[in-house]
């Protein structure tokens, strides 16, 4: 008798391990029709047909659906055209699917009690009307493989694709010794599956050389906002439009209330930001926020007590929040130090980034700080496409200085080709690259980097100012793609020690 995936590991593991504390919203929940209905952040659907192959297509993919064979080909648009899977579902799963909802951000399909909904930005969810394996066939040999469970990344250096169980079930079984690879999920009647096509949008290179942000602050700081002087010389020297106050102090309690301590020096600071033409972005964590929680009780101002809410139990509160920041304290952005990293809480990791690029608008900055990736599975992945996508910045590396294995740099550190969201290396007090190092950071992954007020103060803005901002032209698309799309050889590797271990 085949084992099938069983709620109830997460239920126990929740229970036990956060108390009464579960996601307030689920993969069942984005599966209707009112969520996200509309295009978002410059990715719409472009078109549907419904029929026996069924068609739907958005800005980074094409999704063709066969009915009478139940499979899902998966076809990837931005960077490349090609087919990179074939999702296999049980026979006569998708036999009776009709179209039930159209619009600019969702397809949606049902019938049978199976459920498909695909989204403007290349997600395509799966929720099965009865008990069988889920199978997914790659179309193409990846480069770079990732795998937490029975999540996983499959990239090559234009693209790839992505799937995730949510913790759902974790024993999926992967044959990567010879093409194609397959993996397959058992997989219970009800439960939510994604794929996810990458890149979801083309990246954008002038955003990307353009988009200079300064970092004023840091966790101990008793002198948090930058002087008037400071700003105008950041904006002046670099050429900076994003100023980033960091620091878990500068609210009343970092973890109940997201309300600055000092409103007049607050708004002082956004007002000659605003004067000198930059944006201002500020530390103000989910992750970190219990209100609301059963970990409400231990919250602590002091940030180096590291008590964090992992199941997206406090959302809306954290959301209510943030809506004070932006539209009442004036503050242009946001900056997420982790969000609930955990598969349990995908769903509400991406509800979480699609409302709050919402809140800021298209052209505001969002930035996520992911060393550890949105599933959990610490510092090397998988990561999460569709849900990076909705960030500017995708800011990582903490504790992985001077990782530059070329598979690490080039699809977990870089988001070239996965979310096309722009990737950052994490430098700070501790931890400044060489200048071989930055290259090799820039020319291999299109890696950027934040200025640090401190860098004025030791001498360490000369490395910006003569081995990075010079680079920064539009000549540099043409300088280090040809570099980006060499693969690495890491999956190949991978498959000579597969082909001498059974099936996964």
């Amino acid at each position: 008798m085949k084992l099938l995936c069983a709620g109830l590991s997460v239920v126990f593991f929740l229970a036990n391990t956060f108390a009464q504390d579960v996601p307030e919203v689920s993969p069942v929940d984005l599966l209707k029709a009112e969520i996200f209905p509309e295009a978002a952040f410059g990715m719409k659907i472009e078109s549907i047909k419904d029929g026996a192959i069924a068609k739907v297509v958005t800005t980074g993919a094409e999704f063709s659906i066969d009915k009478n064979n139940s499979t899902i080909d998966c076809h990837q648009r931005v960077a490349a055209q090609r087919k990179v899977a074939r999702i296999k579902l049980p026979k006569g799963m998708l036999r009776e699917a009709k179209l039930t909802h159209q619009s600019s951000g969702a397809a949606i399909f049902e019938g049978g009690g199976t459920k498909l909904r695909i989204n403007s930005d290349s997600l395509l969810m799966i929720q099965p009307g009865q008990n069988g394996d889920i199978v997914a066939d790659l179309q193409f040999t990846p480069d770079f493989h990732s795998e937490s469970k029975g999540s996983f990344n499959f990239f090559d250096p234009v693209g790839g694709i992505s799937f995730f169980e949510h913790g759902v079930c974790p024993s999926a079984r992967m044959n990567a010794a010879k093409d194609p690879v397959t993996i397959t999920w058992p997989y219970s009647a009800g439960q939510v599956f994604w794929a996810a096509v990458s890149p979801p949008k083309p990246f954008d290179w002038k955003k990307s050389i353009n988009y200079r942000v300064a970092f004023h602050g840091s966790s101990e700081d008793r002198h948090m906002y930058p002087s008037d002087t400071m700003i105008v010389r950041l904006k002046h020297f670099g050429d900076h439009n994003v100023l980033y106050l960091h620091g878990e102090m500068l609210w009343e309690n970092h973890q109940m209330s997201l309300v600055p301590k000092d409103l007049t020096g607050f708004k002082r600071m956004v007002a000659t930001a605003h004067e000198v033409g930059m944006k201002v972005i500020v530390y103000a964590s989910p992750h970190f926020y219990v209100k609301g929680t059963s970990l409400e009780s231990k919250a602590h101002p002091d940030p180096h007590k590291f008590i964090g809410e992992h199941t997206g139990a406090n959302v809306e509160a954290y959301l209510k929040a943030a809506e004070r920041i932006v539209k009442e304290f004036g503050s242009d952005g946001l900056y997420f130090d982790e969000m609930y990293p955990t598969p349990q809480a995908l769903a509400v990791q991406y509800y979480l980034a699609r409302k709050a690029r919402e809140l800021v608008g298209d052209s505001n900055p969002l930035i996520l700080h992911c060393t550890t990736d949105a599933s959990g599975a610490g510092h090397f992945g998988p990561v999460v496409p569709p849900i990076y996508t909705y960030f500017d910045v995708i800011y990582k590396g903490e504790g992985e200085f001077d990782n530059v294995e070329p598979g690490y740099l080039r699809y977990v550190l870089s988001t070239y080709n996965t979310s096309n969201s722009i990737g950052v290396q994490l430098i700070d007090e501790r931890y400044c690259p060489t200048p071989e190092v930055m290259n090799t950071y820039l020319e291999k992954g299109n890696i950027r980097f934040f200025t640090f007020e401190f860098f004025f103060y030791t001498g360490q803005i000369e490395l910006l100012r003569k081995h990075y901002w010079p680079r920064l032209t539009d000549k540099l698309q043409a300088e280090i793609e040809p570099e980006l799309l060499k693969p690495t050889g890491v999956f190949k590797k991978f498959r000579a020690a597969a082909k001498k271990m059974p099936p996964k």
